[in-house]
């Protein structure tokens, strides 16, 4: 996939509706750092397989403590499997507040994904890529929708800035 152009984003529409908010000055970097991590990742040959695309709470019917249902597959694709662990991980470990994946939760979710899927071998070096990835295309796709007018709801400002700082500042441990 082209880190600049792909079926989430368009590198110049969103930068040019990003240009006039506060990631104005943030550009160069965003730029800067698509290109390296997707190849670095890319470059891993990485098997495909059918993930969620949007797997977090939000998405999920519970019975008290216990998953029922997932709802929402309009992301769904073939993908890389440490993208969807990594993007869960961060959706459901993640301290905003010290830019760290919570190492309780972390480990305990790693641990259940493990007892579920005992042939995966996890790499939380490569999940951290994968989150500054994804929260890199989340800001950039969210712009793009923005300028399309297919975005539900309004650019949140704040979220975005916390997925750049998680970007600029997150840490595994």
């Amino acid at each position: 996939m082209n880190p600049l152009r792909n079926y989430l984003y368009d590198w110049d529409t969103a930068a040019a509706w990003l240009s006039g908010t506060q990631f104005a000055p943030e550009l160069p970097y965003i730029i800067e750092q698509l290109p390296g991590l997707w190849g670095s990742i890319a470059r891993l040959n990485l098997p495909l397989i059918p993930i969620h695309g949007d797997y977090y709470a939000g998405n999920l019917l519970w019975d008290g403590k216990k998953i029922t249902g997932v709802v929402d597959f309009d992301d769904s694709r073939l993908e890389w499997a440490q993208y969807e662990i990594a993007r869960s991980l961060w959706e459901f470990t993640r301290d905003d507040a010290a830019f760290v994946l919570d190492p309780r939760r972390r480990d305990a979710y790693l641990e259940g994904y493990s007892s579920a899927n005992p042939g995966i071998a996890h790499d939380l070096g490569l999940y951290m890529k994968f989150i500054k990835l994804i929260r890199l295309i989340e800001i950039l796709s969210t712009a793009t929708s923005q300028v399309r007018g297919d975005l539900l709801g309004d650019f949140d400002m704040d979220y975005h800035w916390t997925n750049l700082l998680w970007c600029k500042e997150g840490k595994c441990l």
